[in-house]
């Protein structure tokens, strides 16, 4: 857990739990480690629901916690799409969404080297670039939580002896044996060959490390040329273009800009930074709008394309919500969220960027705008209470700079 911190005293941590051994292991060694310096571990544990008796194992799951004085929650994920993929997003949406209510600062999560290894191959198999084959990141930035994987230099055997050790049984997931999935063929490829993972995880380390001196120079350039305004947009100087690494500094902040996990291709960035350069007025991409100056003494502004939010989401008077996957909302009273668009605005939001006004969530009932969005600097999140104004706060799902730059100047 060093190179993890500082953590703050008597530390609260919440493990994901699948009832697996690297998750079990992780949260028996993490209870242990809490515990020592006054803090508690909450474990969480997501029932899919994609297979029969996924409800009995999560309830297994909670009976050998409970039995070691470790605090356990069922979070239950109602697919709409049964695929591995949509089920990895809905436990990651889950799991941070309970961090947050809690006030918990730190979600551990149990892949392992062996994970590492697949994951690399894989990606080599895919024909991934340096960035995707340094492999799964330590620790992630991500909007309420910061992501740690703590035992992703431990080979899964030693996880499994420790819990030998420990006298605790798991559980195995009957997919991670179902050839089906491409993943599971590669993990029976590797085994044929016991120096294959060694391999493909030296080389994760490698390339992990040059992420992370990029992370760095990247995440400077950033907080000296962007700035990300509480209304949800950036303001970005055109200096940015002449980095050699425009493409990338663009794509973190139409990331962020636009609320998701990953950026837009390199090939697509690289096309909008030369449109850029040679005059363009604006350039459509991941859902944002680019708005050049007219003259490279001024700035870019990115803001969410207000025509591609398709997000209207029923609230209840005193609920707080998260909205298009960028706004923390709080209603004062029953309606629904959708994008303010091209309705009339008040003074303070008519002196927004035209672009970014129009993606603001704003309160409507019956087809028409009741309430006009009170953007907060800093919102504090509401369980109880109807808020007299419609708050929002900006909270994108990433942050614009990576971990490696939060820990260098002391964000965490």
């Amino acid at each position: 857990m060093a190179p993890f911190g500082p953590f703050e005293a008597g530390p609260r941590l919440a493990v994901a739990v699948s009832g697996g051994s690297d998750s079990l292991g992780l949260c028996l060694l993490s209870d242990a480690w809490a515990r020592q310096r006054r803090g508690e571990v909450l474990a969480l544990t997501v029932d899919h629901n994609l297979r029969p008796g996924s409800g009995e194992e999560a309830a297994r799951v909670a009976g050998w916690l409970s039995d070691r004085g470790i605090d356990h929650r069922i979070l239950a994920w109602q697919p709409d799409k049964a695929s591995q993929r949509a089920a990895r997003g809905g436990r990651y949406r889950l799991l941070q969404d309970d961090c947050r209510r809690e006030g918990i600062l730190h979600l551990l999560v149990g892949h392992t080297a062996d994970d590492q290894a697949e994951t690399v191959a894989f990606r080599h198999l895919r024909g991934s670039g340096p960035e995707g084959m340094s492999g799964i990141a330590a620790v992630r930035e991500l909007n309420h939580v910061r992501l740690l994987r703590p035992l992703l230099t431990v080979p899964r055997d030693a996880v499994r002896a420790t819990l030998s050790a420990f006298g605790q049984p798991w559980i195995d997931d009957p997919s991670n044996l179902d050839a089906r999935y491409a993943r599971v063929r590669l993990r029976r490829r590797l085994a044929r060959r016991p120096s294959a993972p060694g391999l493909w995880f030296r080389r994760a380390e490698r390339e992990g490390a040059r992420r992370e001196a990029t992370e760095l120079k990247l995440g400077a350039a950033l907080a000296r040329w962007v700035a990300i305004r509480p209304a949800g947009y950036a303001i970005v100087d055109w200096a940015v273009l002449g980095h050699r690494r425009a493409a990338s500094l663009l794509g973190h902040t139409v990331r962020t800009v636009r609320g998701t996990a990953y950026a837009p291709s390199p090939s697509r960035l690289t096309r909008v930074c030369d449109a850029l350069r040679a005059g363009a007025a604006g350039r459509t991409i991941g859902g944002c709008r680019i708005v050049a100056p007219g003259s490279p003494s001024g700035s870019l502004l990115i803001a969410r394309e207000a025509a591609r939010i398709s997000a209207h989401q029923s609230v209840k008077a005193g609920q707080t919500v998260r909205w298009d996957d960028r706004f923390i909302v709080s209603a004062p009273e029953d309606g629904y969220i959708a994008a303010l668009g091209d309705r009339a605005a008040n003074d303070a939001l008519s002196r927004l960027p035209a672009i970014a006004r129009q993606g603001l969530p704003a309160l409507w009932r019956d087809g028409a705008v009741v309430r006009l969005p009170e953007v907060a600097h800093w919102m504090r999140h509401r369980e109880t209470g109807a808020p007299a104004s419609f708050q929002v706060g900006f909270r994108p799902s990433v942050p614009l700079a990576g971990a490696a730059f939060a820990r260098m100047f002391g964000v965490v």
